[in-house]
């Protein structure tokens, strides 16, 4: 028996799929017309605060000129959001990995936001890309012209394309590495840094994990000077200014990551020193100071550990009788390096030249000789340390090499130290004078060659280094945007796919809607539409051939597919491009997409 025709079918569910899928739209934003059309934002970021003026009892915070922004409230959310706690998950606005995303928030930044609707759900990694020439008018850089092409790594970090990374010493094989640029943040006015008091903690990194260390009256001063065309620029970074007392020192525990340097084995020392003056004595690294022994507390009734403070001679006096593995002082310009296993010492000495007041140490060691270089060249070389292990269990001290209270009997160093670093392997030349480099241009103090973050997800852009180079890059002064960069990156898009199959059995469906199908052909007079300017006559419809074709006497095409919902209304249609004949005798499945 024939299937009566019908006009609305249901769908069923497991016919109906769901499916999403990520594009990639590209974007570029340049310029100040795209900061008027809300492309981007842009802000410089201050740590620092004004002291009030006179009578005033607030302290006064710089402004983004162009726009009125608080630059000390743009420091704030990106130091809350991202950076004061980089590595606690619960804590930052954007999961990172520290093994991999290195991120530091120095005194200033250059902010750059990208908007939601100029960005999407975030920015794809490892697409992002920052071109901006700096010229001479462009914020504080006065006498410098240059280009930066940046890009991100995939991981987080923004990186200077024109970085010779090739040249830096080995990461991997970095021990302990000790620096002041983040203790800025104890002080807020970063225009009168202050004073580590006694006994408080200060954190560094022994193998790639955060440690603390005791400091005792040391000041934070800024650190390395750059140059530019053999001139003094900038000082980059922080140093800590020990004050020649022997109250003034950091103490770091002594710990087993540092037996290598205590051996013959192969390892490297490197730092920066710049003495108040060049008349200056004074040990500037020492591990011999102190010492750790077992005692009995008669109060507690047990035994514990303490430290005990030894005397030792004057820089470059013989230590042969004691075991020490590494003691470096300075007597005037000449500097020296001196261990010893208990029975014989090793003993170098070599000029020491500055620059900008500042002169950069490395001390190497392999199972040969043992080298000192000032400022990337070799001036004084020996054999390799004593046979015999010179491994002692005293804490390492920075600016002393005792604790004792009686200043007669310690050698305290007065002047400023900047980036300690000691490496497990002995450096290649190059290595070195990578580490001695402190070029306004190609400076690689720092050992690295990222000027920032991008925070995917936020669509969020910090350029913050300690490196004079990058600060303030995308601003020009006082009031305007730089007028030249580009940005150009792509914004992800989650695009949802939807599908149906509509499934038309046989013998159903076999019904139109065509009014020729159903009546005869129209008749009526005039059917040149009114071209002659005679009265229309209505040319409607002819006969009924039949109200209605049973199923199988018509084969209709079909030119479009509605869906609808329980209450009749359509949710989407499909039109085909083609119509196709809907055969009675099979049955015919069509397959219905739509994006959004």
């Amino acid at each position: 028996m024939p299937i009566q025709p019908s006009v609305f079918r249901n769908v069923r569910k497991n016919d109906v799929q769901h499916r999403q899928f990520k594009a990639f739209k590209n974007y570029i934003v340049n310029n100040t017309a795209d900061a008027q059309a809300e492309k981007f934002y842009i802000y410089k970021a201050s740590h620092k605060k004004f002291p009030p003026a006179i009578g005033d009892a607030s302290y006064n915070y710089p402004d983004n000129a162009w726009d009125g922004t608080n630059q000390h409230v743009v420091w704030k959310s990106i130091d809350h959001k991202y950076y004061r706690y980089p590595y606690d998950q619960t804590r930052c606005n954007e999961l990172t990995n520290r093994n991999t995303t290195d991120k530091f928030l120095f005194m200033t930044a250059s902010v750059f936001t990208i908007p939601y609707h100029e960005m999407g759900e975030r920015v794809r990694p490892n697409t992002l890309t920052l071109a901006t020439y700096v010229t001479g008018s462009t914020t504080n850089i006065s006498n410098a012209s240059f280009a930066i092409t940046a890009s991100d790594d995939g991981l987080g970090n923004l990186r200077d394309n024109a970085h010779d990374i090739g040249s830096y010493a080995s990461s991997s094989r970095l021990e302990m590495y000790f620096s002041f640029n983040d203790e800025y943040r104890r002080f807020d006015d970063n225009l009168i840094l202050g004073t580590i008091s006694d006994g408080k903690p200060i954190k560094y990194y022994l193998q790639g994990t955060d440690s603390t260390a005791v400091a005792s009256n040391v000041k934070i001063e800024h650190g390395v000077n750059v140059f530019i065309s053999g001139s003094v620029y900038a000082a980059s970074g922080l140093s800590g200014f020990f004050t020649g007392s022997e109250s003034s020192y950091v103490q770091l525990r002594d710990n087993e990551i540092y037996e290598g340097t205590q051996k013959c084995d192969a390892w490297t020392l490197s730092f920066w020193i710049k003495p108040k003056d060049l008349t200056s004595s004074g040990v500037i690294l020492s591990k011999y100071g102190n010492r750790r022994e077992i005692y009995f507390d008669p109060i507690n009734k047990m035994q514990k550990i303490r430290d005990v403070n030894l005397p030792i001679g004057t820089p470059g006096s013989n230590i042969s009788k004691l075991r020490m593995p590494m003691h470096i002082s300075l007597i005037n310009d000449e500097l020296h390096f001196q261990a010893s296993d208990g029975l014989k010492q090793l003993h170098i000495s070599a000029s020491t030249s500055y620059r900008g007041d500042w002169a950069h140490i490395a001390v190497q060691n392999s199972a040969s000789i043992c080298q000192i270089y000032i400022n990337g060249q070799l001036t004084g070389s020996a054999g390799s340390l004593p046979s015999d292990s010179t491994l002692n269990n005293a804490n390492i001290l920075i600016g002393t090499d005792s604790l004792m209270d009686d200043a007669s009997r310690t050698n305290p160093y007065n002047g400023n130290i900047a980036e300690l670093r000691m490496y497990n392997y002995t450096a290649t030349q190059t290595h070195i004078t990578s580490l001695a480099d402190n070029d306004f241009y190609t400076g690689s103090i720092y050992q690295t060659n990222r000027m920032g973050n991008v925070f995917y997800r936020n669509g969020q852009i910090v350029i913050s280094s300690p490196m004079p180079k990058y600060h303030d890059m995308l601003i020009k002064e006082p009031s305007s945007l730089p007028s030249e960069f580009k940005l150009t990156y792509k914004g992800q898009h989650t695009i949802y796919e939807n599908e149906v199959m509509v499934r038309v059995p046989k013998a159903t469906f076999n019904i139109s809607t065509n009014p020729t199908s159903v009546y005869r052909p129209a008749t009526g007079f005039d059917n040149t539409c009114n071209d002659d300017g005679a009265a229309e006559t209505f040319n409607g419809p002819g006969d009924y051939i039949k109200s209605a074709f049973v199923s199988g006497t018509l084969n209709p095409y079909i030119t479009s597919i509605g869906l609808y919902n329980d209450a009749g209304q359509m949710l989407a249609v499909g039109k085909l491009a083609e119509p196709v004949e809907k055969r009675d005798d099979i049955d015919m499945n069509f397959v219905i997409r739509w994006d959004y």
